[in-house]
């Protein structure tokens, strides 16, 4: 079940209350319950907030497929730390290694493909 556009709107509401002026750049990335026990080689991300200092709170609505949450996802069960509620292990899904390699795979190739990359390794 995914949030609703009310719900994201509620979401960032009570996101933009709180964040301040940050003085650093925040991510913050929001899933649903389903989506984080369960994760998927592409989860999907309800709503992305960015925090960046002496800027406007920006959200990013729906993405039906963020590879780059299951690597997050993966990295926070291994070495994240409750701050409230039940351990990181508890509340995300075990991600399977060999999507990592894929994901991995994929972003080293779209890096080596870059026009970007190219013209800064000559």
């Amino acid at each position: 079940m995914s949030l609703s556009a009310q719900d994201r709107r509620v979401l960032r509401d009570a996101v933009d209350g709180v964040c301040g002026d940050a003085p650093s750049r925040v991510d913050l990335r929001a899933v649903t319950r389903a989506t984080a026990v369960s994760p998927t080689a592409a989860p999907a991300l309800e709503a992305g907030f960015a925090f960046r200092p002496g800027k406007e709170l920006e959200m990013e609505a729906r993405v039906a497929g963020e590879p780059d949450l299951a690597v997050e996802f993966s990295v926070a069960r291994a070495h994240g730390r409750s701050i409230v509620g039940p351990a990181p292990e508890v509340v995300l899904g075990s991600v399977p290694d060999e999507w990592l390699i894929e994901i991995g795979d994929r972003q080293l190739a779209a890096c080596r493909a870059s026009p970007t990359t190219q013209t800064t390794q000559s």
